[in-house]
């Protein structure tokens, strides 16, 4: 499956479309068209193309199939807060 070789460029994918409330296929819009979020998520298009919107719509429902998204974004917040 495509959406499981998409790593942790995903997860990075999964949240600029959370941070600037993108679709699918506003986000790979974006990545195509600009550089800072390319860089990012590490996409260097010299050695790979900015995923589909398919590989990026399987990606994230798998992400939320197993609740898994809500669940980093919580944890991510917490351990934040307990730096603090």
């Amino acid at each position: 499956m495509a959406a499981r070789r998409l790593g942790s460029s995903g997860w990075r994918i999964y949240f600029l479309q959370q941070w600037f409330n993108l679709s699918d296929p506003a986000v790979e819009e974006a990545l195509d068209d600009s550089l800072a979020m390319r860089g990012f998520v590490g996409i260097d298009l010299g050695r790979e193309s900015v995923p589909d919107e398919t590989t990026v719509c399987l990606f994230r429902h798998l992400l939320e199939t197993h609740d898994l998204g809500r669940r980093r974004r919580v944890g991510m917040v917490g351990g934040e807060l307990r730096c603090r």
